[in-house]
């Protein structure tokens, strides 16, 4: 019952969420998969560490599919990069079944992810005044 509660909450969550708070939830949910495939890993569930890993993967492509490469420019380029090389990590992680790779990527993955919620934190300061949406596309930026 309370996980289904839990996945009512998420999905609400997800719905209801701005374009940098779906980023976000990308990026927790990718640092979550990561620390369940550490203690997975530490705890010798090979299937459950695997799942992990390619929960993981499938979400840090997600954000890198999310790239606007024509109007991100150099910061694009650079977050295409380095999710391929936190990727990568993940891979080696699985692969040689040990943790260091799998840490690294936890630790960028959270370091993205405080940058993130901060840009979120401030365009809900500057949205206090609630404006409707535009329906047109306006690709995410955290510059003021």
């Amino acid at each position: 019952m309370a996980n289904n509660a839990l996945s009512q909450y998420r999905q609400n969550d997800i719905l209801n969420a701005t374009p940098l708070k779906l980023v976000a939830l990308l990026y927790e949910g990718a640092v979550e998969s990561i620390s369940k495939a550490r203690v997975s890993l530490r705890a010798g569930q090979i299937a459950e560490r695997a799942r992990a890993v390619n929960r993981a993967m499938s979400l840090v492509n997600e954000l890198a599919l999310s790239l606007d490469r024509s109007q991100g420019g150099e910061l694009s380029v650079r977050l295409a990069d380095l999710y391929a090389y936190i990727q990568k990590r993940l891979l080696e992680g699985n692969f040689r079944q040990t943790e260091a790779p799998l840490d690294e990527a936890e630790r960028l993955l959270r370091t993205l992810l405080a940058g993130w919620q901060r840009c979120a934190e401030q365009e809900a300061s500057a949205n206090a005044s609630f404006e409707p949406a535009s329906p047109e596309y306006q690709p995410i930026s955290c510059a003021g």
